[in-house]
């Protein structure tokens, strides 16, 4: 079970639009996901301008939550997921932040697998991929290969991260 605290350690982002039949699941799916995380987490849905009753949907469970650590906000017309995501990293509190799709494309028990490397200070990113099935790569500065890409050059790609392999959905990877 999600621990959902005032400063959190992880914040969830969840954007929407037109997600009225599958926004309610996500976020019960979220809260169930055990979360080791210290501080817990938040959670953030965005609405981008549902025109499907998303909103209203989400309006509703705010007033039963009554706010805390479940923010809704709202775009009054749709503006695309990737400004949905700046809004709720505009709101995010937590050290870390996770991008979670409503439309259960991603699966949220695959959340803590994924952000394990985060806390212990290893890697500053990380990203999952269906592709490397179950695998784990870390790359970037510092790395086994001493920060140098495949074709023996310095590697300036940014941040040292890790992909994990075994992720579900078509975006991630």
């Amino acid at each position: 079970m999600v621990v959902l605290a005032a400063h959190p350690a992880l914040s969830i982002l969840i954007p929407v639009y037109n997600e009225r039949a599958t926004v309610l699941e996500v976020i019960e799916r979220v809260r169930e996901v055990p979360f080791d995380a210290a501080g817990g987490c938040e959670l953030i849905v965005v609405d981008d301008g549902s025109t499907d009753g998303t909103r209203a949907l989400l309006d509703a469970l705010a007033d039963v939550t009554g706010g805390g650590t479940l923010q809704v906000l709202h775009h009054a017309a749709n503006r695309g997921k990737g400004w949905a995501i700046r809004t709720g990293l505009a709101a995010a509190r937590g050290r870390f932040v996770v991008v979670q799709d409503a439309d259960l494309e991603y699966d949220p028990r695959e959340l803590p697998g994924l952000l394990e490397p985060l806390p212990a200070g290893t890697t500053q990113v990380v990203y999952g991929s269906r592709y490397l099935k179950g695998k784990t790569d870390v790359n970037g500065p510092g790395d086994a290969n001493g920060g140098r890409n495949r074709k023996g050059g310095r590697d300036a790609r940014g941040p040292r991260g890790a992909t994990m392999g075994g992720c579900s959905g078509t975006a991630c990877g």
